[in-house]
């Protein structure tokens, strides 16, 4: 399965390529914790996928998000990582 996720301030829209589409809360992640993030990444296992959220912006924020997605899907063969403006 293929998934991408778009976090925002005001809502989160998660699309599997098998048509669904889920609706979370605000997913910010300079306002998120670890813990929050990974509650809504562990809902899903992707092959691959695309994870924007608003706050990430720097090196440091890509790295941060990069390691929870890895945490959430270590099986993923690819994981792509952006802020909310890539998506």
């Amino acid at each position: 399965m293929i998934l991408g996720i778009e976090g925002g301030g005001t809502k989160t829209v998660a699309v599997t390529s098998d048509g669904r589409c889920r609706t979370f809360g605000p997913l910010h992640l300079k306002l998120s914790s670890d813990r929050q993030i990974l509650a809504v990444l562990r809902q899903f296992k992707p092959a691959r996928a695309a994870l924007c959220l608003a706050g990430c912006r720097t090196q440091a924020d890509r790295q941060r998000l990069r390691t929870l997605a890895h945490r959430a899907w270590p099986k993923a063969r690819s994981v792509f990582i952006g802020n909310d403006l890539d998506s």
